[in-house]
């Protein structure tokens, strides 16, 4: 295999807490970390996909499907494992696509390469613009604030941007798909926690807080993550209604 441009890594961590065993749950019925990998596949500007993995079980059932893993240490994030594969790799950009992701539009992937490849910014993500109340003063909705230029200002769990006259309620909901140049990935990984990720719990916090511009991609997909038990149900249904 020539070396890859484009590296998409799917890091899967076995010991979820709120969803043991997350990465082989069965979803529609096949493990749902299988379904991660294939949106990373479809993306026509990926050039290798790897499931980056703490546990055998996680790599052997990626494997039997044909597909590549990478086993992996105990590491803090999913960014640190992905760091991890791309350090040993000759590649231009790094994916970081969540493994809980079964719905992931590969097109998205194709964008955010190409938004890298512009060469200004070393970091971009995705957002998705929103007017759902309950998501906007949910902890669990990552907020973003943009600039004119569509780069990130911040990142919160709290309802930001605050709406002083209440009316036409709008806002930008994270979505978790990190595209890297593997310069700023193994940069990144280097950095200390600083107090806006200690505060917040979120990794992307400590990026800014360091000086690394974060490029936001809007998009009208808007995921479906699956971290629960009932976010698994949910998706379920939603694989019935819509197919893979």
């Amino acid at each position: 295999m020539k070396a890859p441009r484009t590296l998409c890594v799917i890091p899967a961590r076995y010991a979820s807490t709120r969803l043991p065993g997350k990465p082989l749950k069965s979803l529609g019925g096949r493990p749902l970390i299988l379904h991660a990998v294939e949106r990373a596949e479809a993306a026509s500007a990926v050039d290798w996909s790897v499931v980056a993995t703490d546990d055998e079980r996680v790599a052997r059932v990626v494997r039997e499907a044909g597909h590549d893993a990478v086993l992996t240490p105990e590491l803090p994030s999913g960014t640190h494992r992905a760091a991890f594969v791309a350090r040993k790799i000759n590649c231009r950009f790094v994916l970081n696509l969540q493994g809980d992701e079964p719905f992931m539009d590969p097109n998205l992937l194709n964008v955010l390469v190409a938004r890298l490849a512009e060469g200004d910014v070393g970091i971009a993500t995705a957002v998705h613009e929103s007017a759902d109340h309950a998501l906007y003063r949910d902890p669990n909705c990552v907020k973003a604030v943009l600039d004119a230029r569509g780069n990130a200002l911040y990142f919160s769990r709290s309802p930001v941007p605050f709406h002083r006259s209440g009316d036409g309620l709008a806002f930008f909901r994270h979505i978790g798909l990190y595209g890297f140049t593997k310069e700023t990935l193994l940069a990144c990984v280097t950095l200390p926690a600083g107090e806006l990720e200690r505060r917040e719990g979120l990794e992307q916090l400590r990026w800014l807080e360091a000086g690394h511009p974060i490029a936001c991609i809007l998009t009208d997909w808007h995921g479906v993550g699956v971290d629960t038990p009932e976010d698994l149900r949910r998706a379920e249904r939603l694989l019935e209604t819509r197919g893979p």
